[in-house]
């Protein structure tokens, strides 16, 4: 989903974001409005195509694939936490049109060149950082970065693709990676100069609505070694699925940091999507934010389908075919009594206040951010640019 006018940031990111404040650096350096092509659940609220089984989370070093074998239970209820694996009980009519246009040429920039970086001034001591990547893996991914896309089948209506090539959001990691990689490598005679990286996409196959994957089952360490892993873990943007949980890429994130030692580098959640969330209770997503942030974590939202002109109304049309989709029986026509929304939202129109923001209110995307902005740019091209200024500034440091 595209992201609301009140939350955007000009991809100026030197402007937007500013030198990183501890750090004495020299030298450094979806289509508008279009649905999430999502199946609706079951009638027992399963995904369709995918046996239960066990757990909505899985580790996997696999690109994750529509009606793959990985297992998940999905509980029916409604109040299903965000990245539980819980989906409610839903009637099978689908919650929206399936994006099935054929995309416009996605231009695509690969990470071949080790690019520049902050380099610390003499005297002072590098710092690495903590960075978690919650990479967003939704259906609209299919419009928004998937060069060469092919269909691979049809579920209820919606059509789910394989990408051709690797994706913007695969060299926009790479290039962050070779950053600090660069950065550890320069600065090899500080301990702490190195970085650790972790990565989660969202949804998973298993829960379209809900679910996350931890693509690394730990931290890694950043360095030349590691890149092969990491490049091979990223192709699993090559397969988007789903909506876009943004609760779920809050759990992932949350589980990476609960034991990470306070080492005096910093801890960074970058969130990486391409539109705004589409999660059944917009309180809990930021509740999860507001504890990571208390905790000493910067939460980063960067947003790749940057349209400041986007109507509300587009994105509130999506919800609202979610909505329908949950609260009337296709057998009868007639209401039955569930909602997409959880029961602590009095309407429909509490829910799109919190999720998408009023002329008064945040929309949930810049709520869950550390400096209250989303950082927006006008394609996922566009992507490497932005997140090789996130790392240089928002990263690592250089202390006296």
């Amino acid at each position: 989903m595209s992201l609301l006018r009140p939350i955007i940031c000009t991809a100026l990111l030197a402007t937007l974001l500013g030198a990183c404040k501890s750090a004495q650096f020299t030298g450094s350096t979806k289509a508008t409005g279009s649905s999430e092509p999502v199946p609706a659940p079951n009638a027992d609220g399963t995904t369709p195509g995918v046996n239960p089984g066990s757990t909505s989370t899985v580790a996997s070093n696999t690109p994750a694939k529509t009606g793959s074998d990985n297992p998940v239970t999905n509980t029916p209820g409604d109040n299903a936490t965000p990245g539980s694996g819980q989906t409610p009980n839903a009637p099978s009519n689908g919650p929206g049109p399936d994006t099935t246009s054929t995309p416009q040429a996605i231009a695509t920039t690969p990470a071949t060149q080790t690019p520049s970086g902050p380099v610390c001034a003499p005297g002072h001591h590098a710092l690495g950082a903590r960075l978690a990547f919650l990479i967003d893996n939704s259906g609209s991914n299919s419009t928004t970065d998937c060069p060469s896309r092919t269909a691979q089948g049809t579920t209820n209506g919606h059509t789910s693709y394989v990408c051709g090539g690797q994706t913007n959001r695969e060299s926009a990691v790479l290039s962050a990676f070779d950053i600090l990689a660069k950065f550890a490598t320069d600065n090899s005679a500080d301990a702490l100069g190195a970085s650790q990286l972790h990565i989660s996409s969202f949804p998973s196959s298993t829960d379209q609505y809900a679910g996350f994957v931890d693509e690394t089952s730990s931290w890694v360490q950043i360095s030349g070694a590691s890149r092969g892993t990491v490049a091979d873990l990223m192709k699993f943007t090559r397969a988007p699925v789903g909506a876009t949980p943004y609760g779920a890429a809050m759990t992932a994130a949350t589980n990476a940091f609960k034991n990470a030692p306070n080492d005096g580098r910093r801890n960074v959640a970058i969130l990486v999507s391409d539109g705004q969330p589409t999660d059944r209770n917009p309180a809990a997503v930021l509740a999860q934010a507001n504890a990571l942030k208390q905790q000493g974590v910067t939460v980063i939202v960067l947003d790749y389908n940057g349209a400041p002109e986007t109507s509300v109304a587009d994105d509130t049309k999506q919800m609202q075919a979610f909505e329908a989709s949950f609260s009337v029986d296709p057998r009868t026509g007639k209401p039955n009594g569930n909602h997409w929304y959880t029961s602590n939202y009095a309407s429909f129109g509490d829910y799109i206040s919190d999720l998408l923001g009023t002329s008064t209110q945040p929309a949930l995307a810049q709520s869950m951010t550390s400096s209250g902005s989303v950082i927006s740019v006008q394609n996922s091209t566009a992507l490497l640019a932005a997140l090789n200024g996130l790392v240089s500034t928002s990263t690592v440091a250089c202390t006296p």
